[in-house]
């Protein structure tokens, strides 16, 4: 199982008398593909978006699926449409090709986790740091594309873990950042409001995925001492939600109570950084500097930029 605590993938289901799969957690059943009314039924939920407009669907954890489910020949090949699969734990050449090889006929790219995973070591704890030595990024894959991101919901903001975030750097390196991003011969993938405006983590915590990993791989931070350990380790690269920190608050939209997600007194689900009054989308898009554009304003004339030059891959969520 990759996340939750148990050591099985199988899961009992006493009124049926048969386990069922789960490769995650309990919690998520995985589908059965196998049977012909979920494939269909899954179809007719892609043909429903695409006929509404959808331009494309990002496919999760889409090599853990291990079936054949035939989504391009069935629903994909008749419309004009995009696909982009997240695929952890894959970076030989030849195993992304079977899946966006031009001749294939399955996805057209996939997320590239090089620069995301550049200070793992294959194996190891995902939480745990690692030494980076300079690998190269990965280069486009022959007859297939690649994607460029350096943060999403399961990572925690590119400008605290990759760069300084301090306040007298923060705009210089979330600058540099988009500069990377925008000009790499791969498309950019923008899961998260946020980095356009140059948000860092929250304070640290202790989040609930770096307490299971070192459980499970039997790490030596079992004594009293372990949430002190565990939240300086961690804490750059967890993206748990309970942990009120990384990737997943919301992006700040204004300098009003709570960012102006909730109304004063009402507390929300989620805690907004602290920051917020003077990092915000309402700000940076009122910038009056022409000598420094504002972070937001930087992003936006270089995916301009980019657009003028190539096609650029715009893909918004958190």
């Amino acid at each position: 199982m990759i996340l939750g605590e148990a050591h099985s993938a199988w899961t009992w289901h006493e009124p049926t008398q048969e386990y069922f799969l789960t490769l995650f957690t309990p919690e998520q059943p995985d589908l059965n593909w196998r049977n012909p009314a979920v494939r269909r039924a899954v179809h007719d939920v892609l043909r429903f978006w695409l006929a509404r407009g959808v331009g494309g669907f990002r496919m999760d954890v889409i090599n853990l699926i291990s079936k054949v489910a035939r989504m391009h020949d069935e629903v994909l090949a008749e419309f004009d449409t995009i696909t982009v699969g997240e695929m952890p734990f894959v970076h030989d050449a030849d195993g992304i090709l079977k899946v966006v090889g031009a001749g294939r006929q399955e996805l057209n790219m996939i997320f590239i986790f090089d620069l995301v995973d550049v200070d793992n070591t294959p194996g190891s704890f995902r939480l745990t740091l690692h030494p980076w030595t300079g690998p190269r990024p990965a280069q486009n894959h022959r007859d297939g594309w690649n994607s460029v991101f350096v943060e999403n919901h399961d990572n925690p903001r590119s400008i605290s873990r990759y760069a300084d975030d301090s306040d007298a750097s923060r705009h210089r390196s979330a600058k540099l950042l988009c500069l990377m991003q925008t000009t790499l011969a791969a498309d950019p993938v923008h899961p998260t409001k946020a980095r356009k405006l140059g948000m860092r983590n929250l304070p640290p915590a202790v989040p609930p995925e770096a307490y299971n990993g070192h459980r499970e791989h039997q790490l030596p931070e079992q004594d009293a001492r372990a949430p002190t350990r565990i939240t300086r380790r961690s804490s750059r690269k967890a993206r748990d939600v309970l942990a009120a920190q990384t990737a997943r608050p919301c992006a700040h939209a204004r300098a009003m109570v709570r960012s102006g997600f909730c109304a004063a007194g009402v507390r929300p689900w989620m805690i907004v950084n602290a920051d917020y009054e003077t990092v915000n989308a309402e700000a940076q898009r009122a910038f009056a500097s022409e000598a420094e554009l504002s972070v937001l304003q930087f992003w936006t004339r270089g995916l301009a930029r980019r657009k003028a030059r190539r096609r650029c891959l715009c893909l918004w969520g958190l």
